[in-house]
């Protein structure tokens, strides 16, 4: 049994953004929102969310059939543009909107983890948690403003040819 849940979503949506735009276009000059076509009540804030419920709901009903292998493939929508952080993550990093960000994406794996092991599955199960080719181009700006270098001593990031580029941690 295979399902996979989230993963990278087209951004291209018409709405007013708010203040997380601001943030953002202030931070590192872009604001990733993007005009396009959406539902009138889609809001990128909701998806980790969303996407962290399905995939504890499907942790869930796996837990009635433990013996039958499945493979869950989570790919979180964060912390990938736009960074927009839940409002009970706003605050919780000392590296802006991003951190709060990536505090929301350790979370959903915190509870994915313990959906694990409340529905006994934890024991036979492989966990995977790795990135997809080096930081985002807004790395820099966290370096000097934050002191956090998300690709370590590496040059490059994301869609560079550097090792930053492609260096995982795996």
């Amino acid at each position: 049994d295979t399902v996979v849940i989230g993963g990278m979503f087209n951004d291209t949506v018409d709405f007013d953004p708010g203040p997380a735009a601001a943030t953002l276009k202030s931070t590192f000059g872009k604001t990733g929102f993007n005009s396009g076509l959406a539902t009138a009540d889609f809001k990128h804030v909701d998806v980790m969310p969303a996407v962290t419920a399905k995939a504890r709901e499907y942790l869930g009903a796996r837990a009635k059939e433990p013996a039958k292998p499945f493979f869950l493939y989570f790919a979180a929508t964060g912390i990938h543009n736009p960074i927009v952080p839940s409002p009970e993550f706003a605050g919780k990093s000392a590296a802006g909107d991003y951190g709060d960000f990536v505090e929301q994406v350790d979370a959903s794996l915190g509870q994915l983890l313990n959906a694990l092991k409340e529905n006994g599955l934890e024991r036979d199960t492989l966990v995977f948690f790795t990135s997809d080719n080096g930081p985002a181009s807004l790395a820099d700006p966290l370096r000097e403003q934050f002191g956090h270098s998300s690709s370590a001593d590496w040059r490059g990031g994301k869609a560079s040819l550097y090792e930053g580029g492609h260096r995982l941690p795996f």
